[in-house]
């Protein structure tokens, strides 16, 4: 977590002109974000290259994986037999956001 801004993106410096607290977009956040972008962006540039049967297999086994450590096996197999794309798309997207 960021010291300067305690992770919130913004912090509060004084302005002695008005008297008053202005808030400042924080820079470190804001190059830390630029980063993680760039990385993102160069890195899905060799993700391209993957065939697009070894990323759902990476995927499939991600998906496995977890549902077996939370001992939820048999929801995944009802998304699997229901088909449902949205709920295997939406574990995605809970699952392999980290921060």
């Amino acid at each position: 977590m960021c010291e300067i801004c305690e992770g919130k993106g913004w912090y509060s410096v004084p302005n002695y002109r008005t008297e008053r607290l202005e808030s400042v977009q924080c820079e470190h956040c804001l190059a830390e974000e630029e980063l993680k972008e760039t990385l993102s962006i160069e890195t899905s540039k060799l993700l391209v290259n993957f065939s697009k049967e070894k990323l759902c297999r990476m995927l499939a086994n991600f998906c496995v994986d977890v549902f077996h450590s939370r001992d939820e096996v048999s929801r995944l197999q009802t998304l699997i037999d229901t088909k449902s794309i949205v709920g295997i798309e939406g574990f995605l997207q809970v699952n392999l956001r980290r921060e």
